[in-house]
């Protein structure tokens, strides 16, 4: 059996808990998916200019993947596969929640990005870290009994 959780803990503090209650509905050997968005680097600054609202609704500390060891260590979780994913996509960006000139610039250049990555720099999009990556992953195994 496996459980997957893609834009919840994020929104938690203390994610131990409700990683715990994902692990609660696997069986020994079962398979656990966990998935945040990454606000972190250059899509915190889109996001923090563009979308405040999206962005305060999150704990930015929980798209730290480096942070994760607290509850994977606790939980007995075997790390499969984690990391950043989905290079830098700025096309997420092309929202602005207050369109006030204060935040033109931001969404100006997030346009900007969006068609030539598009057009002629895709192959840009294939690098990912935590400074550049939209969302981070993570593939966890639950110990056999």
């Amino acid at each position: 059996m496996s459980s997957t959780s893609l834009g919840l803990i994020e929104h938690f503090a203390d994610r131990t808990p409700i990683v715990e209650r994902h692990v609660s509905l696997l069986k020994p050997g079962g398979y656990l998916v966990l998935g945040v968005p990454n606000f972190r680097g250059v899509n915190g600054w889109f996001m923090r200019s563009l979308g405040p609202d999206v962005y305060a609704a999150h704990d930015i500390e929980a798209m730290d993947l480096r942070g994760w060891r607290t509850f994977e260590e606790r939980l007995g979780l075997e790390t499969v596969f984690k990391a950043y994913v989905g290079g830098f996509e700025p096309g997420i960006f092309k929202r602005r929640e207050l369109k006030r000139l204060g935040n033109l610039v931001p969404y100006l250049i997030a346009l900007g990005l969006s068609r030539l990555l598009h057009r002629h720099f895709g192959f840009l999009r294939r690098f990912n870290n935590s400074n550049l990556s939209g969302y981070g992953m993570a593939v966890y195994r639950l110990a056999a009994d």
